[in-house]
């Protein structure tokens, strides 16, 4: 279920009548700003968009979390997900129609490897051995400073100094500490102050704010992660064509700019295929 800005119909009357509104079973701007104020006010993300977790918040009717043709019962995930990422999984993948078996375990595959199983919405930069740093970054760093790279000794156990040296200078980042500001975030680790305005643009927020919510709340690092992956990097098509060793490696790269992890997002794309395919 998605009732939005431009919906019409019963469903749209049994909302407003809910919210107090002028009943006439037009979703327009009003109706919208009510929703987004209804959401704030129940915790939930403020998108002005009724899918099935606000109308389930709003009328406590439980949603069948069957979605697309049939083919997608996300009930499968039940048990194996954390229940507060489950809960928020519904009107995510309907708003990004992450909606087949081959979309979602994809996309769960990665994001899982991103996150450590949902539980990692900043980046660390927290290292404690400079081979670890090379391991990362070898075309910036080495282990003694040669050939014009960074001597990765320097850099140990000092976040701050590290996500400079990193991210400093690019991917938007072009005031001082902006690199650590804007250094991973979210459950896909939303990289660089470029990418976080592109991001907080779509929400409509400073994107200050748009880096702390997507750093301390589960529903904006999953739906950070779904913009990051269907609307920024156009994932969706090629996660359709298949669940090859090809097109994971193709996904990862797009991700990761590398290969980084691959053992671990291969198995972790496979083992979701499994359930759901």
């Amino acid at each position: 279920m998605i009732i939005r800005n431009g919906s019409t119909g019963d469903d749209v009357k049994k909302i407003q009548e809910k919210l107090g509104l002028k009943v006439d079973g037009v979703f327009g701007p009003g109706t919208e700003l009510a929703v987004k104020k209804w959401q704030t006010e129940n915790g939930l993300m403020s998108d002005g968009i009724v899918g099935d977790g606000t109308w389930n918040k709003m009328f406590g009717s439980e949603p069948s979390h069957v979605v697309s043709n049939g083919v997608l019962d996300l009930n499968k995930l039940k048990g194996i997900l954390p229940q507060s990422i489950f809960d928020i999984l519904p009107d995510a993948f309907t708003k990004y129609e992450i909606n087949t078996p081959l979309r979602v375990s994809h996309f769960l595959g990665q994001i899982a490897h991103e996150s450590g199983d949902f539980t990692i919405k900043t980046e660390s930069m927290n290292y404690t051995t400079p081979s670890r740093i090379v391991d990362i970054w070898p075309s910036r760093f080495n282990l003694d400073g040669s050939k014009d790279k960074k001597n990765a000794n320097k850099y140990i156990k000092n976040q701050e100094l590290l996500a400079e040296a990193v991210y400093g200078g690019r991917m938007g980042n072009n005031n001082p500490g902006d690199g650590f500001r804007f250094r991973g975030g979210g459950f896909l680790q939303l990289t660089g102050k470029e990418a976080y305005q592109g991001y907080a643009k779509y929400l409509g927020k400073s994107v200050e704010e748009t880096a702390d919510l997507l750093r301390s709340e589960n529903k904006y690092a999953m739906d950070a992660a779904c913009w990051e992956y269907v609307i920024n990097k156009k994932l969706n098509p090629i996660a359709d064509q298949g669940m090859t060793e090809e097109i994971i490696v193709i996904i990862t790269r797009k991700i990761n700019g590398g290969i980084i992890g691959l053992d671990d997002r291969r198995t972790k794309v496979k083992h979701y295929y499994s359930i759901l395919g």
